[in-house]
């Protein structure tokens, strides 16, 4: 299926703000995606990326500001419901389980279809359609896990697999949700050399598709200028630059507040 270049927005963050025992983590940050796009979310350690995703799923709650999905406001919701909003995300610790096989973990990922109050899943029972709905996620996973060439590897533990195919797991079980809206948290992280090309396919593989909006907290400059459409750079928690994400790195503060620290890094590192 080609790209559907909808105008609708599927994420909106407006004037966010979070404060813990007065550090601000997060001040007045803005952003906005749409279907087919990735955003980019870049800056040193501490800046506010890991704040700025766990307020979108909802982990941790907004001071002040909003979060919609198709513009209905989540501020107030927890993660379960930001969930049936059409939210995904990865993880980049993976949050997997090791005792479950990959179409059980990926299953998981469906989980949003299942009514929230017991007379409804009750219902759903009786009129058995909580069996209809088990099985179009069994197919929708199962779809997934094809694409993401994880078929071979169905009834394997977690365990039992390599770490690259446990990214492709993490991504599968996002999926399988049929999200709108996705956080890939460092999606490349611990990945070699021959993984790398493949999870980059697949993201501008979900691009191209047209439906779902990408939000990528990545550290990897290369990365980021080939899979990002839009770029904010965070530094102490507030947006230091947004936009064209080569010539928002090309501008010198930017370079001086992260690029400059990293490069100093590695030139220590060569030395």
């Amino acid at each position: 299926m080609g790209a559907q270049h909808i105008d609708e927005v599927c994420l909106t963050v407006s004037d966010v703000s979070v404060e813990f025992g007065g550090l601000h983590a997060l001040r007045n940050v803005s952003a906005t995606v749409r279907p087919g796009t990735v955003l980019g979310i870049v800056g040193p350690n501490g800046a506010g990326k890991t704040t700025l995703f766990n307020v979108v799923s909802g982990v941790v709650r907004a001071t002040s500001g909003s979060v919609r999905l198709d513009g209905e406001d989540v501020t107030g919701l927890p993660p379960h419901l930001r969930a049936r909003h059409g939210l995904s995300r990865t993880f980049q610790n993976l949050a997997l389980n090791e005792e479950m096989t990959v179409l059980e973990n990926v299953l998981m990922g469906a989980q949003r279809r299942v009514p929230v109050s017991l007379g409804r899943l009750a219902w759903d029972v009786v009129t058995r359609r909580s069996a209809a709905r088990e099985l179009d996620a069994r197919r929708d996973s199962l779809r997934v896990m094809a694409a993401l060439g994880l078929l071979d590897d169905r009834d394997r533990l977690i365990s039992e697999l390599p770490f690259g195919t446990r990214r492709r797991v993490d991504m599968a079980r996002a999926l399988s949700g049929s999200p709108r809206t996705l956080l890939l948290d460092e999606p490349f992280s611990g990945l070699g050399d021959r993984e790398r090309p493949l999870m980059a396919e697949i993201i501008h593989a979900i691009r191209k598709e047209g439906t779902v909006g990408m939000v990528l907290v990545e550290h990897d400059m290369t990365v980021v200028t080939e899979l990002c459409d839009e770029l904010v750079v965070l530094n102490e928690g507030t947006v230091l630059a947004s936009g064209d994400p080569r010539s928002v790195l090309a501008d010198p503060v930017v370079q001086e507040a992260y690029l400059g620290p990293q490069l100093e890094r590695r030139r220590g590192a060569r030395r």
